[in-house]
Protein backbone atom coordinates (compact mmCIF):
# COMPACT_ATOMS: atom_id res chain seq x y z
CA UNK A 1 0.00 0.00 0.00
CA UNK A 2 1.05 3.53 -0.95
CA UNK A 3 -0.47 6.90 0.82
CA UNK A 4 -0.20 10.18 -0.33
CA UNK A 5 -1.12 12.82 2.36
CA UNK A 6 -1.72 16.50 1.68
CA UNK A 7 -2.70 18.56 5.06
CA UNK A 8 -5.68 19.96 4.91
CA UNK A 9 -6.19 23.63 6.24
CA UNK A 10 -10.03 24.17 6.35
CA UNK A 11 -10.31 22.60 9.92
CA UNK A 12 -13.26 19.71 8.46
CA UNK A 13 -15.51 19.01 11.65
CA UNK A 14 -15.63 15.06 12.33
CA UNK A 15 -18.68 13.41 12.32
CA UNK A 16 -20.34 9.82 11.68
CA UNK A 17 -18.30 8.49 14.43
CA UNK A 18 -14.97 8.42 12.69
CA UNK A 19 -17.12 7.84 8.53
CA UNK A 20 -16.44 11.88 7.98
CA UNK A 21 -14.65 15.08 8.03
CA UNK A 22 -17.39 17.31 6.87
CA UNK A 23 -16.86 21.63 6.10
CA UNK A 24 -17.96 23.58 8.98
CA UNK A 25 -21.02 24.93 6.91
CA UNK A 26 -22.64 21.84 6.25
CA UNK A 27 -21.43 19.71 9.61
CA UNK A 28 -24.79 21.16 11.61
CA UNK A 29 -26.93 20.03 8.30
CA UNK A 30 -24.99 16.42 8.54
CA UNK A 31 -26.09 16.16 12.82
CA UNK A 32 -29.38 17.57 11.82
CA UNK A 33 -30.55 15.54 9.58
CA UNK A 34 -28.74 12.20 11.08
CA UNK A 35 -29.56 12.97 14.49
CA UNK A 36 -26.33 14.60 15.74
CA UNK A 37 -22.77 14.04 14.77
CA UNK A 38 -21.85 10.74 16.31
CA UNK A 39 -24.92 8.75 14.63
CA UNK A 40 -24.26 6.13 12.21
CA UNK A 41 -27.06 5.28 10.35
CA UNK A 42 -27.65 1.81 9.16
CA UNK A 43 -30.62 2.47 6.74
CA UNK A 44 -30.49 4.08 3.72
CA UNK A 45 -33.36 6.22 4.08
CA UNK A 46 -31.42 8.37 6.37
CA UNK A 47 -28.27 8.57 3.78
CA UNK A 48 -31.22 9.54 1.11
CA UNK A 49 -32.48 11.99 3.59
CA UNK A 50 -28.75 13.60 4.30
CA UNK A 51 -28.78 13.75 0.42
CA UNK A 52 -32.01 15.78 0.06
CA UNK A 53 -30.99 17.89 2.14
CA UNK A 54 -27.83 19.21 0.98
CA UNK A 55 -28.39 19.11 -2.33
CA UNK A 56 -30.05 22.87 -2.17
CA UNK A 57 -25.96 23.35 -0.86
CA UNK A 58 -24.68 21.65 -4.01
CA UNK A 59 -23.43 23.55 -7.41
CA UNK A 60 -26.07 21.84 -9.66
CA UNK A 61 -23.67 21.41 -12.68
CA UNK A 62 -21.97 18.69 -10.38
CA UNK A 63 -24.84 16.12 -8.63
CA UNK A 64 -24.43 13.21 -10.96
CA UNK A 65 -27.12 11.02 -9.28
CA UNK A 66 -24.59 8.44 -8.79
CA UNK A 67 -24.30 6.78 -5.56
CA UNK A 68 -20.77 6.03 -3.82
CA UNK A 69 -20.63 3.10 -1.05
CA UNK A 70 -20.43 4.59 2.78
CA UNK A 71 -16.92 2.89 3.90
CA UNK A 72 -15.59 2.63 7.09
CA UNK A 73 -12.14 3.67 8.08
CA UNK A 74 -11.27 -0.02 7.95
CA UNK A 75 -12.16 -0.25 4.37
CA UNK A 76 -15.18 -2.52 4.08
CA UNK A 77 -18.37 -0.99 2.75
CA UNK A 78 -21.37 -0.16 5.31
CA UNK A 79 -24.63 -2.47 5.04
CA UNK A 80 -28.15 -2.26 6.52
CA UNK A 81 -29.59 -5.17 8.26
CA UNK A 82 -30.94 -6.89 5.24
CA UNK A 83 -26.82 -6.62 3.58
CA UNK A 84 -27.64 -4.20 1.08
CA UNK A 85 -24.77 -1.71 0.85
CA UNK A 86 -25.69 1.89 1.98
CA UNK A 87 -24.90 4.67 -0.52
CA UNK A 88 -24.41 8.38 -1.16
CA UNK A 89 -24.70 11.15 -4.05
CA UNK A 90 -20.82 10.64 -4.89
CA UNK A 91 -20.66 14.73 -5.06
CA UNK A 92 -20.97 14.51 -1.57
CA UNK A 93 -18.39 12.51 -0.07
CA UNK A 94 -15.77 15.71 -0.44
CA UNK A 95 -17.55 18.36 1.16
CA UNK A 96 -19.04 15.39 4.03
CA UNK A 97 -14.82 14.03 3.95
CA UNK A 98 -16.18 10.39 3.52
CA UNK A 99 -14.10 7.65 1.77
CA UNK A 100 -14.25 6.49 -1.54
CA UNK A 101 -13.02 4.10 -4.05
CA UNK A 102 -11.85 4.58 -6.97
CA UNK A 103 -9.40 2.50 -10.42
CA UNK A 104 -6.81 3.84 -11.86
CA UNK A 105 -4.99 1.83 -15.07
CA UNK A 106 -1.22 2.23 -15.74
CA UNK A 107 -0.87 1.32 -19.06
CA UNK A 108 2.20 0.68 -20.69
CA UNK A 109 4.05 0.96 -23.78
CA UNK A 110 6.78 -1.50 -24.94
CA UNK A 111 9.50 1.80 -24.82
CA UNK A 112 8.57 1.93 -20.51
CA UNK A 113 6.10 4.84 -21.30
CA UNK A 114 2.60 5.32 -20.32
CA UNK A 115 -0.01 6.17 -22.18
CA UNK A 116 -1.94 9.21 -20.14
CA UNK A 117 -5.27 11.55 -21.19
CA UNK A 118 -5.78 15.06 -20.07
CA UNK A 119 -8.90 15.33 -18.57
CA UNK A 120 -11.68 17.46 -20.86
CA UNK A 121 -12.23 21.39 -19.58
CA UNK A 122 -16.07 20.25 -18.97
CA UNK A 123 -15.04 17.92 -16.21
CA UNK A 124 -15.73 19.17 -12.62
CA UNK A 125 -12.82 17.53 -10.90
CA UNK A 126 -9.28 18.63 -12.25
CA UNK A 127 -10.34 19.67 -15.59
CA UNK A 128 -7.38 20.14 -17.76
CA UNK A 129 -4.77 17.98 -15.43
CA UNK A 130 -2.89 15.21 -17.04
CA UNK A 131 -4.45 11.81 -15.67
CA UNK A 132 -3.59 8.16 -16.30
CA UNK A 133 -5.04 7.08 -19.24
CA UNK A 134 -8.08 5.30 -17.52
CA UNK A 135 -9.54 6.60 -13.89
CA UNK A 136 -13.27 6.33 -12.39
CA UNK A 137 -14.58 6.16 -9.35
CA UNK A 138 -16.61 2.96 -8.09
CA UNK A 139 -20.04 3.23 -8.15
CA UNK A 140 -21.87 1.81 -4.57
CA UNK A 141 -21.86 -2.08 -5.81
CA UNK A 142 -19.36 -2.41 -8.51
CA UNK A 143 -15.87 -4.56 -7.78
CA UNK A 144 -12.79 -2.60 -8.84
CA UNK A 145 -11.94 -5.47 -11.14
CA UNK A 146 -15.38 -4.84 -13.22
CA UNK A 147 -14.81 -0.92 -12.76
CA UNK A 148 -11.51 -0.87 -14.53
CA UNK A 149 -12.61 -2.97 -17.73
CA UNK A 150 -15.63 -0.69 -17.78
CA UNK A 151 -13.38 2.68 -17.20
CA UNK A 152 -10.63 1.18 -19.87
CA UNK A 153 -13.21 0.88 -22.92
CA UNK A 154 -14.93 4.44 -21.92
CA UNK A 155 -11.77 6.44 -21.41
CA UNK A 156 -9.54 5.52 -23.69
CA UNK A 157 -11.37 2.91 -25.95
CA UNK A 158 -9.53 -0.18 -24.84
CA UNK A 159 -11.28 -3.63 -24.69
CA UNK A 160 -10.31 -5.97 -21.89
CA UNK A 161 -10.27 -9.71 -22.63
CA UNK A 162 -9.13 -10.33 -18.90
CA UNK A 163 -8.93 -8.08 -16.19
CA UNK A 164 -5.39 -6.44 -15.86
CA UNK A 165 -2.98 -7.38 -12.95
CA UNK A 166 -3.73 -5.48 -9.86
CA UNK A 167 -0.78 -3.72 -8.20
CA UNK A 168 -1.72 -2.85 -5.14
CA UNK A 169 -3.65 0.11 -3.37
CA UNK A 170 -2.80 3.56 -2.27
CA UNK A 171 -4.75 6.14 0.06
CA UNK A 172 -5.55 10.01 -0.80
CA UNK A 173 -6.35 12.84 1.91
CA UNK A 174 -5.39 16.57 0.36
CA UNK A 175 -7.67 19.28 0.56
CA UNK A 176 -9.41 20.35 -2.32
CA UNK A 177 -11.93 23.11 -3.54
CA UNK A 178 -14.92 20.55 -3.16
CA UNK A 179 -13.75 20.02 0.69
CA UNK A 180 -11.68 17.13 1.38
CA UNK A 181 -10.85 14.03 -0.60
CA UNK A 182 -9.96 10.74 1.02
CA UNK A 183 -10.06 7.73 -1.20
CA UNK A 184 -8.85 4.93 -2.09
CA UNK A 185 -7.35 4.08 -5.42
CA UNK A 186 -7.07 0.49 -6.84
CA UNK A 187 -4.22 0.17 -9.06
CA UNK A 188 -3.87 -1.91 -12.09
CA UNK A 189 -1.70 -2.34 -15.18
CA UNK A 190 -1.42 -3.60 -18.79
CA UNK A 191 0.90 -3.47 -21.65
CA UNK A 192 -0.75 -1.78 -24.52
CA UNK A 193 -1.43 -3.82 -27.49
CA UNK A 194 0.91 -3.63 -30.58
CA UNK A 195 -0.20 -0.31 -32.14
CA UNK A 196 -2.81 0.81 -30.06
CA UNK A 197 -3.98 4.39 -29.88
CA UNK A 198 -5.97 5.60 -27.32
CA UNK A 199 -9.37 7.12 -28.38
CA UNK A 200 -12.19 9.12 -26.43
CA UNK A 201 -15.25 7.15 -26.03
CA UNK A 202 -16.90 9.25 -23.21
CA UNK A 203 -15.56 13.17 -24.05
CA UNK A 204 -14.03 13.03 -20.79
CA UNK A 205 -10.56 12.68 -22.37
CA UNK A 206 -9.29 15.97 -24.49
CA UNK A 207 -6.50 14.65 -25.49
CA UNK A 208 -3.22 11.64 -25.10
CA UNK A 209 -0.09 11.31 -25.02
CA UNK A 210 2.98 8.90 -23.97
CA UNK A 211 4.79 9.91 -21.07
CA UNK A 212 7.95 9.22 -18.79
CA UNK A 213 7.98 8.52 -15.71
CA UNK A 214 10.54 11.62 -14.95
CA UNK A 215 8.34 13.54 -17.14
CA UNK A 216 5.26 12.79 -15.17
CA UNK A 217 7.09 13.90 -12.18
CA UNK A 218 8.32 17.29 -13.90
CA UNK A 219 4.46 17.78 -14.58
CA UNK A 220 3.31 16.76 -11.23
CA UNK A 221 5.69 19.33 -9.80
CA UNK A 222 4.36 21.80 -11.77
CA UNK A 223 0.86 21.61 -11.12
CA UNK A 224 -0.23 20.06 -14.08
CA UNK A 225 -0.83 16.73 -14.15
CA UNK A 226 -3.17 14.90 -11.21
CA UNK A 227 -1.22 14.29 -7.82
CA UNK A 228 -2.75 11.09 -6.59
CA UNK A 229 -2.30 9.36 -10.68
CA UNK A 230 1.24 10.54 -10.84
CA UNK A 231 1.67 9.01 -7.55
CA UNK A 232 -0.15 5.93 -8.10
CA UNK A 233 1.73 5.74 -11.86
CA UNK A 234 5.90 6.65 -10.50
CA UNK A 235 4.97 4.71 -6.98
CA UNK A 236 3.97 1.27 -8.87
CA UNK A 237 6.13 1.65 -12.07
CA UNK A 238 5.67 -1.62 -15.19
CA UNK A 239 6.27 -5.00 -13.90
CA UNK A 240 9.17 -6.84 -15.17
CA UNK A 241 7.64 -8.57 -17.77
CA UNK A 242 5.84 -5.40 -19.40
Amino acid sequence: MAELISPDSRSPIPWGDGLGLALPELAPMVSQVLGGLHARPMHQAAWDALADRLRPQMPAASWRGENFAITGTDGHRLRDAGGRVLGLERSLFRPLGLWSNSVQLNLWRPDGQAWCGRRALHKAIDPGLWDAVTAGGLGANECAARAVVREAYEECGLVLAVTPRFRGWMRITRSCAQGLQRERVWVFEAAAPEGFAPRAIDGEVMDFAPMGLEDIGRRCVAGEFNPEAAAALIGFPPSADH
